[in-house]
């Protein structure tokens, strides 16, 4: 890997930096762009004020993203939460973002 921000992901507990750079070809510029997009677009999110119709979207969206940017943690928790949409999902949904926004921002 050519030294990049992205270096500092490399023991990350939330993101597979190998199969991220994989899916986009090995383009760190690209890939970096789009794990800041990522936090830009999905920090704030709030499920409980989206309409049902809009959280499974929502789900569905961030599932496909999650797993093409390396969050295969995060993918198959949001999998399981489209599945049912209960208390205990939702906490680790929302611990499994934390983490990961953390993670990005870090290599800022």
């Amino acid at each position: 890997m050519p030294h990049t921000t992205l270096e500092k992901l490399i023991n990350s507990d939330s993101i597979n930096i190998a199969l991220g750079r994989q899916y986009f070809n090995h383009n760190d510029k690209l890939y970096l762009k789009i794990l800041k997009n990522f936090v830009t677009r999905f920090e704030i999110l709030v499920l409980d004020e989206l309409e049902e119709k809009e959280i499974q979207n929502t789900l569905h969206l961030l599932k496909g993203l999650c797993a093409t940017l390396g969050m295969s943690s995060l993918s198959i928790i949001i999998q399981k939460l489209e599945k049912e949409l209960s208390a205990k999902y939702l906490y680790d949904f929302s611990q499994e973002m934390i983490n990961t926004i953390k993670e990005i921002k870090n290599i800022s």
